[in-house]
């Protein structure tokens, strides 16, 4: 950040550059499984030329972006106002050379049609953050909107906003936001955000030849043992948390396990 947050806050660019490619080469890839994100807080707190060298670089050395578009509509209003060369907000990252098919876009709670063709034209992702938007209050992400004009879904917890690490807890609210299925919301918090990073063919569901990334799951106080899929899905989203892991493995080594009480 580098404009409208305090001082002590702000950054130069040449800063944001040195910080960025010190982390980028110590850990961008690092064991196949860490991935630099270049991260613009969003438009009003950045300038155009921050953005512009932070999109700069993400395109030289293939790194991912993540920013916020369209969380409330005072936001939108002053992104307008602060940037009166675009055609909307989309348009201020488009401009800024922040647009891609590694980025990432939260929120995405109130845009145009002219955002959402921006946004499919450059096959950028959004990551929808319903606790959060139930928080703060913002409105409501349309997944069906999104989903009809060919945009790629995730969902997020943004934390500190949203009060959850538990991607059930996100998933549950993003039932109660959206008329979606236990299916369709176990989908975005696996494999639709697999699809979103692009890293569908290594990870995101339990197939033949990808990364053995799962965690076990303790059912016996949330079904019987008759139940099918979509209640198993169904009492995982709305009952279960991470309280109920047992364990979880990350290519194929286990990486955590429940204490026996």
């Amino acid at each position: 950040m580098d404009r409208n947050v305090p001082r002590e806050m702000r950054i130069t660019i040449e800063d944001a550059r040195r910080d960025i490619l010190d982390l980028y080469s110590k850990w961008h890839g690092y064991g196949s499984r860490l991935y630099y994100a270049v991260t613009p807080r969003f438009a009003l707190s950045c300038s155009m030329e921050l953005m512009k060298s932070l999109g700069e670089i993400a395109r030289r050395y293939g790194l991912y972006v993540q920013t916020h578009i369209s969380e409330q509509r005072e936001e939108i209003r002053r992104v307008r106002e602060m940037y009166p060369e675009a055609r909307g907000y989309a348009d201020v990252y488009r401009l800024a050379g922040l647009l891609g098919e590694k980025t990432i876009l939260a929120h995405a709670v109130h845009l145009t049609d002219e955002d959402i063709e921006i946004l499919r034209e450059y096959d950028t992702s959004v990551s929808h953050c319903p606790s959060s938007n139930f928080f703060l209050h913002s409105g409501v992400m349309d997944i069906q909107r999104l989903k009809k004009a060919g945009l790629k879904i995730g969902f997020g917890s943004d934390i500190a906003a949203g009060p959850y690490f538990s991607m059930l807890e996100v998933a549950r609210d993003a039932s109660y936001a959206n008329p979606i299925s236990p299916e369709q919301a176990f989908y975005h918090i696996t494999l639709g955000g697999a699809v979103s990073l692009g890293l569908e063919s290594i990870t995101g569901s339990l197939e033949m030849g990808k990364s053995a990334d799962f965690i076990v799951v303790d059912l016996k106080n949330l079904v019987d043992e008759e139940a099918n899929t979509r209640d198993v899905l169904s009492s995982l989203i709305y009952r279960g948390d991470d309280r109920n892991i047992l364990a979880t493995y990350a290519m194929g080594k286990r990486i955590y396990e429940k204490e026996k009480i």
